[in-house]
């Protein structure tokens, strides 16, 4: 029955706290993500990735907006 205890007390003493990975992050210059958003615009892309251009282009304007 000893055993049974400390192993109930070491199951509920763990430390159940979730393991947070750091984000890789990037810090860009404004001058940076304006130069990438030129790119952007002034480059062809097939229609396939239109939608990824497009969402990849708000991500940016949305960056510069809070700088």
């Amino acid at each position: 029955m000893k055993w049974l205890k400390r192993l109930y007390m070491a199951l509920i003493t763990k430390d159940k706290t979730e393991v947070k990975k750091p984000k890789n992050t990037v810090d860009f210059s404004k001058q940076e993500l304006e130069f990438l958003l030129s790119t952007i615009a002034n480059s062809t892309f097939e229609g396939k990735d239109v939608q990824l251009v497009y969402e990849t282009a708000v991500k940016i304007q949305k960056q510069i907006m809070e700088m």
